[in-house]
């Protein structure tokens, strides 16, 4: 895989837009939304994406688990109820329970 075919799975996998990827990684504007729809058939892509996917997984796991620990933190030296509550309301959007 090429440094443009790199840049495209980078930009695809935050984005999932082929064709503003294919442009942004420096392929031809006027070919954006075909070179897009034709990168996403090739296996090495597509292997790479799910790779992609992946890590972007696990970065979002991490950043949900320290946040969890810096709520919790909050929760626990809170001075008063309403610092409580809202440690534990964001708590809980954090993990979708609300």
């Amino acid at each position: 895989m090429n440094a443009k075919q790199r840049e495209f799975v980078s930009y695809y996998a935050e984005s999932g837009n082929a064709a503003d990827s294919a442009r942004k990684a420096g392929y031809s504007k006027r070919s954006a939304r075909q070179t897009g729809f034709r990168l996403l058939k090739r296996g090495q892509i597509q292997e790479a994406l799910e790779e992609e996917a992946k890590v972007i997984r696990s970065q979002r796991t991490i950043a949900r688990n320290q946040a969890s620990m810096m709520l919790l933190s909050a929760f626990g030296s809170a001075t008063n109820s309403t610092e409580m509550r809202l440690a534990a309301d964001a708590l809980s959007k954090l993990h979708d329970l609300v």
